[in-house]
């Protein structure tokens, strides 16, 4: 175990601890259910704004010429 710690540094060995700090047990108190709503709304929001964005990126793929053509008719609007 010596040669794995002195193979990745001397950062490895500084960060070590004793055995008796380990044995060192920390109780959280339990999320709140306001807390437990938000991080089971978060947990969903997240795979659904990667859908939107995934569908958002193949329609503008698929839609290229046509915005590009509106894009150069009305580029006078735009300046």
């Amino acid at each position: 175990m010596k040669d794995l710690k002195n193979a990745t540094g001397s950062r490895t060995r500084l960060r070590t601890h004793n055995t008796e700090d380990a044995r060192v047990i920390v109780q959280t108190a339990l999320p709140q259910p306001s807390q437990r709503k938000w991080v089971k709304l978060k947990a969903v929001t997240k795979p659904v704004a990667k859908f939107i964005l995934y569908r958002s990126a193949i329609w503008v793929w698929d839609h290229s010429g046509s915005i590009w053509d509106w894009l150069c008719s009305n580029v006078g609007f735009f300046l």
